[in-house]
């Protein structure tokens, strides 16, 4: 990978980065509703909303929890790194634009489900936004996957070892004097 690639890809404040899933959502409804003509009223609907609370269920899940990873390890040398070289703050923000949109495709797939199969306005509606949420969720959950698998694979982050004091050698015995063994450990006669 080039240089100018590197650092292209690292700006993940950039206007594509941030927009992309909006971008191809937009592409993808458009090109399903009008082009391939996916209505409510076509067969096995009903399965597509089924698999799309499946499917967003696990990847709630998924971001849930590499949320947490996240925070809990943030402190660490390595994330210290890591985040010294991106925005932290793009990072979650990508990460929590993906769950709330898991969530509202859940909660527009509950919805669709009392208009499937109907032929009227409030259906198509329905349908529509149910369609865009969920393909949203789908590439915003990407995008959360994408960043992660590039950060994990960074190859210019060192981390340097810890700074430990070398010890003289009057040092080194009267530790051993202190902290050694001062009388032996014998074996638990109940302990196999």
């Amino acid at each position: 990978m080039s240089d100018n690639a590197t650092s292209r890809r690292r700006d993940f404040g950039s206007i594509w980065e941030r927009f992309y899933p909006l971008i191809i959502t937009m592409v993808a409804v458009l090109m399903l509703l009008f082009i391939v003509g996916l209505r409510p009223t076509v067969e096995n609907v009903d399965k597509m909303v089924d698999a799309s609370i499946n499917i967003s269920s696990i990847l709630i899940g998924f971001n849930g929890a590499l949320l947490g990873i996240i925070i809990s390890v943030q402190d660490k040398p390595l994330m210290k790194k890591i985040f010294g070289s991106v925005k932290k703050e793009e990072i979650f923000s990508f990460i929590r634009q993906a769950i709330i949109s898991g969530f509202m495709t859940l909660i527009s797939a509950s919805t669709l489900y009392v208009f499937i199969k109907t032929i009227s306005t409030p259906s198509y509606y329905a349908f529509n936004i149910w369609l865009f949420i969920f393909i949203y969720f789908l590439t915003s959950s990407y995008r959360v996957i994408d960043i992660l698998m590039y950060l994990l694979s960074l190859k210019d982050i060192q981390i340097d070892p810890p700074q430990t004091e070398v010890l003289s050698r009057e040092k080194e015995e009267e530790l051993k004097k202190q902290y050694g063994r001062s009388k032996q450990i014998t074996p638990n006669k109940n302990t196999p």
